[in-house]
């Protein structure tokens, strides 16, 4: 699938899920004005409770939805490169593609760097990332409920986690450049060897 079908698939899966977290939170709620006879964020108390369900509920979801989701980021990234590394392979059938593979590789804006860039912005820095966002937006909610106990509400990004990409070595740069260095000596063999055998069978007369 492309990459907008991957994204609808996710997108229809996270909506179902969405939904039964909406109707848990619409039926506490509703339990609450029973037993209380007004909406839980009309008192601080109340403000507290409800974030507290809130928090649970949408564990509970999270431990439902993002296990599925990494899976399916996961196998559609391992078809998305299967296909990268088979187009690759038959690109080196083109010694200006070989040469240019080599350069990107040396030059660290390869195939390979750009995978090791998404790896660890997908699986690393999006998790630590979103848990901040989570961890804020909670803070900011109890001190909004509650300013009284949980201080002033503060939209502080100060500890915002930072995206550093580690560098790989130039080991496996130099790896893969011998590899299209390889090819393009074997592409020079073949095309001195073509001329050559068309020199044997020219004919000067």
């Amino acid at each position: 699938p492309s990459m907008q079908e991957h994204q609808a698939e996710q997108f229809a899966f996270r909506s179902e899920h969405f939904a039964e977290w909406q109707r848990v939170r619409a039926s506490w709620v509703k339990d609450y004005e029973k037993r209380k006879g007004e909406v839980p964020w009309a008192t601080p108390e109340g403000g507290v409770t409800y974030r507290k369900m809130h928090i649970k509920t949408r564990q509970d979801y999270h431990g439902k939805v993002m296990p599925q989701l990494k899976q399916m980021d996961a196998a559609f990234r391992n078809r998305y490169r299967a296909r990268v590394d088979l187009a690759a392979a038959l690109g080196r059938i083109s010694p200006s593609f070989t040469l240019r593979h080599a350069i990107t590789a040396l030059a660290g804006t390869g195939i390979a760097e750009h995978q090791r860039f998404e790896d660890a912005f997908a699986q690393t820095y999006m998790d630590d990332y979103q848990k901040w966002v989570i961890d804020l937006v909670d803070t900011m909610s109890f001190q909004r409920a509650d300013p009284a106990t949980y201080g002033k509400s503060e939209w502080d990004i100060s500890h915002m986690p930072e995206f550093v990409l580690q560098r790989s070595g130039p080991e496996p740069a130099l790896q893969q450049a011998l590899v299209d260095v390889g090819w393009l000596l074997i592409w020079g063999l073949v095309c001195f060897a073509g001329a050559y055998m068309r020199f044997l069978r020219y004919d000067v007369r």
